[in-house]
C-alpha cells in the first residue's frame, strides 16, 4: 500500500516551485493537463497514489494544498493551463488579500487569526488518506507568507500530527545581490529557529547557488524565476522518484531519510543534480556512465548551496551521510565498481565518528519522458558546511539589530507586543547552537558534545541528566580486587526508579497494564533492583543490609558498602535504568541537584527522541487501548517537556500521594502550644464560672444578722 504525502504551497515562491513540480511530476506519470490518464501511460508500474488521488470522474488530482495571503500568484495559476488539474477547496486566498508586506510577524499572526480554515483543509486532505506518511512544505525563508505562515503551519502540524514526518523545500535568499525586503535577515532567522525545531527534514535550495549554476554550468545571462524553479522542480521530483517508482528499498519517506539523518538537529540536506540541461540543450547528448555521474555529483560547483562552495574552511567540512539516487539503465556492478574508484582516490571526506560510505539508491526513470542521457543522478547529503549559510544569516541579523532597524513593523504584532523582542534573542540562540552542533561534527568525539563531564549530560531544562555511565578512574590496587566493575550510576538509576514508582507506576496499575520485559522501565531490567529490595530502613537513622544483616546510619554509606563489598551480586545482564535518566527528569527528584545552566537545544531533542522511543516501545500504540492511553499520557508526562522555549513542566498529572513523616511530626509540634494554651484558657473560664456561681450561692443562702 502506498504511503501518500500531502504539499503545502504556502506563499508567492512556494506556490511558484510547487506549481513546477506538478507539471514536472504530470509529465513522469502521463497525466495530461486536465488531470487525464493518457492512452499510453496504463502500464508504466508506477505508485500515482503517492501525490495523487483519483476523483470520482476518474481524474488525477494532486495531493496539494494552495495557500497565499494575496492572490496574484495562486489566481495567475487557477487561470493557467493547469487550472483544472487542481482541487478548488484546496485553495486558500486570505479575505483581505493584501498579503503579509514581507513581515514574518505578519505572516504568523495571520496564520493564527485563519488556522481554523487551514487546518480544516489539511485535515479534510489527511482523512482522505487511507496511510499517510508525512507532509511536504513548498515556501522561502526570506519573505513574509512563506516564512511567516510557514513557520505556524510548521509549529500547529509538529503539535497536531506529530507522528507523521514533516518535510520541507526551503528556498533561501540569494545573499550576492542587493535584496528588494530590508528585513530579510528578520525573517530568515525567526523561520531557521521553526525549521530546526520543528522539520524532520530541511532540502536547503539556495537561491545564489541556483543563480550561480544557471549562469556558469548552463551559460544562462540573466536567469529568470521560472528557469530557476525548473532546477528546483528537477531536484524535487528526483528526490521522489523512489518513492513513486519504487523498488526494493528507499520506497518510502522514512527510508529515504533514516540513513540520512544519524542526529535530529542536522536535519538540513543539501542537493547536487547531474546532468542539467535545459530547453535549447535537449538536443546535446553527452555520454554519462555511474562512475561520471557520482564523480560529478561530488563537485563543488554542482552543489545547490554557496555557502559549502565557496567557503575557505571547505577543507574542513565533512559529510555526515550522502545518498546518490542513480536514474536510468544501470548495473549493480557498475556501482559498485563506481565506489570502489571514488574510495580509492579518496574524493568524499567523512566524518569520523560514523559510517563512512555512500548509499545509492536505483531508480527507474519515467518511460514517458524522453531524455537525451541515459544516467542521471541526485544525491543528497548532510554536510557541515552548510553551518556557513546559516552564519551569514546570523551575521546579516546582528548588523541589524545592532542599529536596531525597521522593528517598529514587528512591534504592531502581538508576538512582539510591549516591546518584547525575546523571540529574536531565542531565535538566535536556536541558529547558534545549531552552527555549533555542524562544528562538532566535523571532530572525532562528537559523540560527547553537549555534556559536561561524562556522567551528566545537559537536558532541554537546563539541569544535568545523565547516561548513567561512571568513568571514573580507579586505582590499580583496585582494579585487581574488584573484577567485577559496573560502569552505572545507582544514585541516578535510584532517581529513575523513583520517577517510575512515583509519576508513572499509578496510571499503569490504574490501566492494567503489564509493561513487557524487553522495555527498559520493566523492575527486572534495573541492574540494581535486587539490591534496593535487600535495603531494610529500621529507623530515621538505621539502614540494614539484607545481604550480611550489617546496620548504617545512612543510606548512602549503605549504598558505598554495598560498591566495596557486594558488586558480585549484580546482575551483569541487566540494563542500567540511568541510561533513561535524561527521558525521565531525574534532576527533579535527586537530593543533590546539579547546578541549573542554559538550555540546550541539542541535548533536549536527544532526551525527547530517547523519551519518545520509550513510549514507543513500552506502551505500542496498536497493542490495546491502555497501552495507547498510558502511551499518550508517557508523551505528555515526560516527552513534551524536553523543549527549550518552557512551557508543559515534567509530571505535569501528578503521581503518587505521600506522607513525609517529618513534615507530620513537625506539623504535631507546631500545633502542641496553641492547643495546650487553649485547653488552659478554657479551663480557667470554667473555674472562673463554678467560683462566682458558689459566690452568688454563698449570698443567697447566707442569713441576715438580727439587729
Amino acid at each position: 500500500m502506498p504511503r501518500e504525502i500531502i504539499t503545502l504551497q504556502v506563499g508567492q515562491c512556494g506556490n511558484q516551485i510547487g506549481m513546477e513540480f506538478w507539471k514536472q511530476l504530470c509529465l513522469e506519470h502521463g497525466i495530461n493537463k486536465e488531470g487525464v490518464l493518457e492512452d499510453f501511460a496504463t502500464q508504466g508500474g508506477d505508485r500515482k497514489d503517492v501525490f495523487f488521488y483519483q476523483a470520482d470522474d476518474q481524474h488525477y488530482i494532486p495531493r496539494a494544498l494552495l495557500m497565499d495571503l494575496e492572490p496574484r500568484v495562486i489566481n495567475a495559476i487557477q487561470n493557467g493551463e493547469y487550472r483544472n488539474l487542481y482541487n478548488h477547496e484546496n485553495v486558500f486566498i486570505a479575505d483581505h488579500g493584501g498579503g503579509a508586506g514581507n513581515n514574518w510577524a505578519s505572516g504568523y499572526h495571520q496564520g493564527k487569526q485563519y488556522e481554523e480554515d487551514l487546518m480544516d483543509m489539511i485535515d479534510r486532505e489527511a482523512d482522505g488518506s487511507d496511510s499517510l506518511e508525512g507532509f511536504v512544505l513548498c515556501h522561502s525563508i526570506a519573505g513574509g507568507t512563506g516564512s511567516g505562515m510557514g513557520s505556524y503551519l510548521l509549529e500547529t502540524l509538529n503539535d497536531r500530527y506529530s507522528k507523521k514526518l514533516v518535510q520541507t523545500y526551503s528556498v533561501f535568499p540569494n545573499q550576492n545581490e542587493t535584496s528588494d525586503v530590508v528585513v530579510q535577515p528578520y525573517n530568515s532567522l525567526l523561520t531557521l529557529k521553526r525549521l530546526t525545531l520543528n522539520a524532520d527534514c530541511v532540502v536547503v535550495l539556495d537561491n545564489t547557488a541556483l543563480n550561480r549554476i544557471a549562469v556558469e554550468r548552463l551559460h544562462i545571462t540573466t536567469p529568470t524565476f521560472t528557469q530557476t524553479n525548473s532546477l528546483v522542480s528537477t531536484v524535487m521530483s528526483a528526490s521522489t522518484t523512489t518513492l513513486r517508482y519504487p523498488g526494493y528499498m528507499n520506497n518510502d519517506l522514512v527510508g529515504l531519510l533514516a540513513s540520512l539523518i544519524p542526529t535530529p538537529r542536522c536535519h538540513f540536506l543539501m542537493t547536487g543534480y547531474t546532468p542539467l540541461t535545459v530547453e535549447r540543450q535537449a538536443n546535446v547528448i553527452r555520454k554519462t556512465t555511474v562512475l561520471d555521474v557520482m564523480r560529478r555529483l561530488l563537485l563543488t560547483k554542482n552543489i545547490m548551496v554557496s555557502s559549502y562552495a565557496r567557503t575557505k574552511e571547505a577543507s574542513q567540512a565533512k559529510y555526515i551521510s550522502i545518498l546518490n539516487i542513480i536514474q536510468g539503465e544501470v548495473d549493480p556492478t557498475q556501482v559498485h565498481e563506481s565506489l570502489q574508484r571514488i574510495r580509492e582516490r579518496k574524493l568524499v571526506n567523512f566524518i569520523e565518528w560514523g559510517p563512512a560510505s555512500i548509499q545509492v539508491a536505483l531508480s527507474r526513470k519515467s518511460p514517458y519522458v524522453q531524455t537525451s542521457h541515459r544516467v542521471s543522478g541526485l544525491m543528497l547529503a548532510s554536510h557541515t558546511g552548510i553551518r556557513h549559510l546559516f552564519s551569514k544569516c546570523l551575521t546579516q541579523y546582528d548588523k541589524l539589530r545592532k542599529r536596531q532597524a525597521f522593528l517598529d513593523n514587528y512591534r504592531n504584532h502581538p508576538t512582539f507586543a510591549d516591546n518584547d523582542l525575546s523571540e529574536f534573542d531565542e531565535s538566535r540562540d536556536v541558529i547558534e547552537s545549531l552552527v555549533d552542533e555542524y562544528k562538532a561534527c566535523e571532530s572525532p568525539d562528537y559523540i560527547k558534545w553537549g555534556m559536561e563531564d561524562p556522567d551528566h549530560v545537559l537536558t532541554g531544562e537546563g539541569n544535568a541528566s545523565g547516561t548513567g555511565s561512571e568513568q571514573h578512574a580507579t586505582s590499580s590496587e583496585q582494579d585487581k580486587s574488584h573484577v567485577h566493575e559496573v560502569h552505572c550510576s545507582s544514585e541516578r538509576s535510584q532517581a529513575a526508579w523513583k520517577v517510575i514508582e512515583e509519576y508513572l507506576m499509578p496510571f499503569v496499575e490504574r490501566e492494567k497494564y503489564e509493561i513487557p520485559r524487553q522495555c527498559k522501565l520493566h523492575p527486572s531490567n534495573d541492574i540494581f533492583r535486587d539490591q534496593e529490595e535487600h535495603k531494610i530502613h529500621l529507623d530515621v537513622n538505621e539502614w540494614r543490609r539484607g545481604y550480611c544483616k550489617k546496620s548504617f546510619q545512612a543510606e548512602k554509606f549503605l549504598d558505598q558498602h554495598f560498591d566495596n563489598m557486594h558488586s558480585n551480586l549484580l546482575d551483569g545482564h541487566s540494563k542500567c535504568l540511568a541510561d533513561v535518566c535524561g527521558a525521565l527528569h531525574c534532576d527533579l527528584v535527586m537530593e543533590f541537584k546539579s547546578k541549573k545552566t542554559k538550555c540546550n537545544p541539542a541535548a533536549a531533542a536527544r532526551n525527547r527522541h530517547l523519551c519518545e522511543g520509550l513510549a514507543d516501545k513500552c506502551f505500542p500504540v496498536n497493542q490495546s487501548p491502555s497501552a495507547t492511553r498510558i502511551h499518550e499520557l508517557f508523551l505528555r508526562q515526560f516527552c513534551d517537556a524536553h523543549t527549550c522555549s518552557g512551557g508543559r513542566k515534567p509530571f505535569s498529572r501528578g503521581g503518587k500521594k505521600h506522607t513525609n513523616r517529618f513534615y507530620l511530626a513537625a506539623s504535631v509540634t507546631l500545633m502542641l502550644p496553641p492547643l495546650y494554651f487553649l485547653i488552659v484558657y478554657l479551663y480557667q473560664r470554667e473555674m472562673k464560672r463554678g467560683t462566682q456561681e458558689l459566690k452568688r450561692i454563698t449570698k443567697i443562702g447566707r442569713k441576715a444578722k438580727p439587729s
